[in-house]
This record gives structure tokens, sequence and C-alpha cells, in this order.
């Protein structure tokens, strides 16, 4: 009989023959026995973990298909991402974004009773796991869903080991009891109680560790996060030169990229307008783009929206420029009569007069004409320390359009590293021009990816 290691390693030789984006991304992962911890395998961005037991009962087939499984954990920086979401849920939502594209879109086999849900393909791990926290009905049907996973994989356990040492069998049980206890532990304070009785997955995400198991500091992170962004885009640039379809692309693809942000934007504009009205026939100016947007016939305000742009050299002036037209086409649709727009890189950069927000009246003919500002490094936080601190000034503002890569750290006015400290009270879309959100302390407001390279 093959050893595991083995096997594993010869199956990532079959995935360079057959998908060699995501496989290159698997070269650069760590493999690490560990059937303590793990009842199957996991992942914390750098290594994969992996228990002898299960890699043994696994066909080709499945073991290519659950390494794949790993390796979009790792490229869509889920290890990252969790934040203070509970640890068991924050498993099966990034579970239900991958399963289905790889069982049904690429081709790949799984375990018996990998989570899939048609439901909520093309959506961001962090929007599925907003449902599920809120809706009960939909929480207690993954419950089951990952429950019959469980019982799916005993049953072939027990299947496979038949006749076997009963030791053994008694001591991959305690395997399974320590990984599941891991979880728990993890989960403390977490809602922890609420998510007890979810069992653990095959393939799991973990918080980023070092050697000695220890979770990494917020510097550590940052340097898994370059390392892995630069391993994809090797791993693109490998996937070019044979032919296939990149890695970042099919990142885009799943989380959301089937989706016009357009679409989501000007709908989430539309529900925090404050204006009284009513609707007339579908306005079919943007048709030819998809979207249909209401044509309003009376309002008694035309409300007024921040625009805060992410200065810090990610964003070229050109991007901005396009991206703020999308934005200003939204509210001549939505009737949105005001726009305020500030630029932040480590602060808020005040204009030629001294004003931090540049003011635009579109009920008046006037088009945006943008003076941008900064350049420097990324601070997220400014915009929201000035918005808090004049709140009077913000009355007639209905929502905040961030638009930024993601990068950047989100701290209160004493320097400690924080979110919702200085979450303002009013909605908050983030923009992001990353395929992911990738920034762990983005843990308020509505977040959508957008793609500048698909502006008209």
């Amino acid at each position: 009989m093959t050893n595991p290691i083995d096997k594993i390693v010869m199956a990532r030789s079959r995935l360079m023959r057959k998908d060699v984006g995501f496989a290159s991304m698997l070269l650069n992962l760590e493999l690490v026995e560990d059937g303590e911890r793990f009842d199957s395998m996991a992942t914390d961005g750098q290594r994969i973990f992996w228990n002898p037991k299960f890699i043994e009962e696994c066909t080709k087939e499945e073991l290519e298909g659950v390494l794949i499984h790993e390796a979009c954990h790792v490229v869509y920086e889920h290890p990252l991402r969790r934040g203070k979401r509970n640890p068991k849920l924050w498993n099966i939502a990034t579970d239900y974004i991958i399963n289905a594209y790889l069982k049904y879109d690429l081709g790949y086999e799984l375990p018996e009773g990998g989570l899939i849900d048609f439901d909520y393909r093309n959506m961001s791990a962090e929007a599925v796991y907003k449902i599920l926290d809120n809706d009960d009905d939909a929480l207690e049907k993954a419950k089951q869903q990952a429950k019959q996973q469980a019982k799916d994989q005993n049953e072939s356990e027990d299947q496979n080991s038949e006749g076997g040492n009963s030791e053994n069998s008694e001591a991959q049980e305690g395997n399974k009891n320590t990984g599941q206890s891991s979880l728990d532990s993890q989960a403390k304070g977490e809602g922890g109680d609420k998510y007890a009785d979810i069992p653990s997955l095959v393939g799991e995400v973990i918080d980023p560790e070092d050697d000695s198991g220890k979770k990494l500091n917020e510097s550590e992170i940052k340097e898994l996060q370059d390392t892995i962004r630069a391993n994809l885009f090797n791993a693109d640039k490998f996937a070019s030169l044979h032919g296939t379809s990149s890695v970042s692309g099919r990142v885009h693809e799943i989380e959301g990229g089937s989706v016009d942000w357009r679409e989501v934007m000007s709908s989430l504009l539309q529900s925090t307008i404050k204006n009284d009205y009513t609707y007339n026939r579908p306005n079919r100016r943007h048709s030819w783009r998809g979207l249909h947007l209401p044509s309003k016939v009376h309002s008694v305000d035309g409300g007024e929206i921040a625009i805060i742009f992410d200065t810090s050299g990610s964003f070229s002036q050109q991007e901005i420029n396009m991206s703020a037209k999308e934005v200003e086409n939204m509210c001549i649709d939505l009737n949105i009569e005001r726009i305020r727009i500030c630029y932040c890189d480590t602060v808020v950069r005040k204009n030629d007069k001294g004003e931090w927000w540049d003011h635009y009246d579109l009920s008046q003919g006037e088009e945006l004409d943008l003076n941008i500002r900064g350049g420097g490094a990324t601070k997220l936080d400014p915009p929201f320390n000035l918005i808090n601190d004049f709140t009077e000034d913000m009355d007639s503002v209905s929502a905040v359009i961030y638009f930024t890569d993601g990068y950047g750290q989100i701290v209160n006015k004493e320097g400690d590293v924080v979110s919702k400290e200085v979450e303002p009270n009013i909605p908050v879309i983030w923009a992001i021009t990353t395929p992911i959100k990738t920034n762990p302390q983005i843990t308020f407001g509505e977040i959508i990816h957008i793609n500048i390279n698909d502006f008209h």
C-alpha cells in the first residue's frame, strides 16, 4: 500500500497536468501530518495539515478534489478573513462558496457529503456567513448538511476498516474527538455555544499559526498575505505559459464575479436613500448594461451620498475618475441630488479651501470635477473619525461609499486596531477593487467587489 505522504505527492503531480494554476499554489504549502487535531485536512494559509487515516481512505479522485479545495481556501485568503467570526460557521460558509464550483463547474470529485447549496453561488464567504448567522432556518439546514457529511464520512471509514485492528479504530475515534474539541476551544467567546453541535468538516480552514501552534500577530499575517499574493501572481504567470485560465480570474468568478457590482451598489443605494418618492416606468438609460432601475417621479429631498477614495497609490487617477463617473450615473438614475467626496491615504486630505469634502450638486447640472489628493501609505479609519466627529454635518448623507483595495489598518484615536468602534451611524458600502475581501478588520458595512477593467 502507498503511504499517505507519497499518495499526496502523486496527487499533486497529477494536478500539475490537470490544473497547473491551482496546483502551483499547492506546491507552496508545507505538508504537515497531524492526526491529533484534524479528522481530514486543514490549512492555515501556509500549510496543509493531514490525517494519515483520511488520506488512506480517499480515492485518487477524492484526494485531488480535497487538495484543490484546500488550495482554494488559501487563494481566497479564507484563513486571513475570519476576523472575530465563529470558526465553525466560517468553515461552513467558505465551503459553500467553493464546493459547488469545484464539483459542477470544474468536475472534481469530493468526499461524500460535501457541503453544497446553489443558493450561495457567486456570493462572498462573508455574505454567506451573515445569512447563516441571522437566519435560523438557513443555519439549521447548514447544520444538518454538515452532520450528514460527517455521517457519510464515518460510514465510509467503517466500511474501509472492516476487519481492521480495534485499537486503531479507537485511536482514530480519539483523534476525531481531539480535532472536534480543538475547534470548540477556538470558538470560545465567538458564539461557540450557538454552533456547538456543528461537526468538523472535510478540508477545514483555521487561523494562521507559527511552528509552535501560536496564532500569528498582525505583522506576521500581513507578511503571509503578501506571500500568498506573490504566489498567486506567479501561479497566474505559470498558468498563462501553459495556456490555461488564471487562478485570480477564477477567484472573481466564484466569489461574486458573475454579479454586476453596479446592480448591487444601485440596489444598496436605493435602500438607503432618505427620500419619499413614487415609481414610474423603468429608466432605460442604462438597460444596455443590464441595469433596470425604476424612475422616480417625485422626491421630497433628493438626498446626498458621500464617496471616499483611497488614494494610497493602489488607485490610479484614471480609475478614480471612472469609478466616480459610474457612481454619478447611478445617483442621477436614483434621483440623488448631491455628492460629497474626500480623499484619504494616511489622513483625510483637505482641498485648497481648507475643506475635507468637495461638494457637488447634480440637481444644478454640476458634473464631478475631481481634485485628487494624497498618495502615501494607507489607513482606512480617518474618514470615519471625521464623520463621527462632525455628525451634524452628515445629517443629509444617506450612505457612504468607500473605494479601496481593502488594505490598511482600522485604528481608533489611541492607535488600537479596531473596527466596530469607528463604524458611523450611516450605511457604509465598501467598493473593494480586489477580487476578494482580505482585511479581517472590515467587519461592518456591505462589501462589493468591483473590477476596474470592466468599467464602460
